[in-house]
């Protein structure tokens, strides 16, 4: 497959397989008095690129557009936050530059950010980590997508800031009845936004179920983990959090069994040397809440309800 050219530098061609929708660089300038974000030529980069979005879109695309850096003076140029924005319209919707401003505008008002027609001529560098998020967020929303996919949209920010982004999400669902695949590894965020939930380790899905099926009655042993680390408030001062003992597997190298076998304090339960030599499938007495597990349901389901209630006493 195609791959990506950014700065001189191919990327991973498996990125090309991806279909997200819009496509971004958020950098963060090495100065405060610096106007225009810049990376600096040789052998050592002096501004980080702090966030990329994809769009599927071929490289040579992506090499005729605004999003390409261009070579001035010794450094790479990006362009202002507006030909980013519009960048993403020309290449999915037939346009002028007019419309795509006019899209563009009322993405940003969407997402709740103040002036957007002036906030079209700055640099992302001169956005705050909630405000560059909100941007994504609108870049996202621009071609009015079916399914919003939000890779830890609230990773890095604060406590605050996090909470608007999420309920800024729920908001942007209802209005525009649009489906939203949050991937994400705080637990918190979970139980805030999700309806459905699916609990993935080394690189398969572990457990799937509603959200009050997760929390409230897990049926895999991984899932069971996760939830009794969650700290509590109210608990004893003394009391160490409940760790999953041992590492995450090598995917290169991933056991034939279950992967999850190594760490999980459940194995005696199951049959003999099952969980070492047979991967389990994901099953369930109940099509809307599965689990990947060889230990007997009905065992589990006693147990982990049990331990679940202990964790949060």
């Amino acid at each position: 497959s195609q791959g990506f050219e950014l700065a001189g530098r191919e990327m991973d061609p498996a990125i090309s397989t991806l279909s997200v929708l819009n496509a971004a660089v958020m950098l963060k300038a090495p100065e405060a008095n610096v106007h225009e974000p810049v990376i600096e030529t040789g052998p050592k980069v002096a501004v980080p690129v702090t966030s990329l979005i994809i769009s599927g879109i071929g490289s040579e695309k992506l090499k005729r557009g605004t999003l390409r850096p261009r070579l001035i003076e010794g450094k790479l140029r990006f362009g202002k936050l507006g030909d980013q924005l519009m960048e993403a319209i020309f290449l999915h919707q037939k346009v002028g530059p007019d419309e795509a401003k006019r899209i563009a505008v009322q993405a940003m008002k969407d997402v709740g950010i103040k002036k957007p027609e002036e906030r079209l001529a700055m640099y992302p560098h001169q956005f705050s980590g909630g405000m560059r998020q909100r941007v994504m967020i609108a870049m996202a929303l621009m071609n009015d997508p079916a399914v919003l996919i939000a890779d830890e949209p609230t990773t890095a920010l604060d406590v605050t800031v996090q909470a608007q982004i999420l309920q800024l999400l729920k908001d942007l669902q209802k209005n525009l009845n649009m489906g939203i695949l949050l991937i994400t590894h705080d637990l918190g965020v979970v139980a805030q936004v999700a309806d459905r939930v699916h609990v993935m380790y080394a690189g398969r899905i572990v457990e799937q179920g509603n959200v009050d099926d997760i929390f409230y009655s897990p049926h895999a042993p991984y899932t069971l983990g996760l939830l009794k680390s969650v700290p509590r408030i109210g608990s004893r001062g003394s009391e160490r959090l409940k760790a999953i003992p041992g590492q995450p597997p090598s995917l290169i190298n991933l056991p034939i069994g279950c992967a999850f076998a190594p760490r999980c304090e459940y194995i005696s339960l199951a049959g003999e040397n099952s969980c070492e030599n047979l991967r389990p499938q994901l099953l369930g007495n109940s099509d809307s809440h599965k689990s990947r597990c060889h230990v007997p349901e009905e065992k589990r389901n006693k147990l982990f309800t049990a331990e679940i209630k202990g964790a949060r006493t």
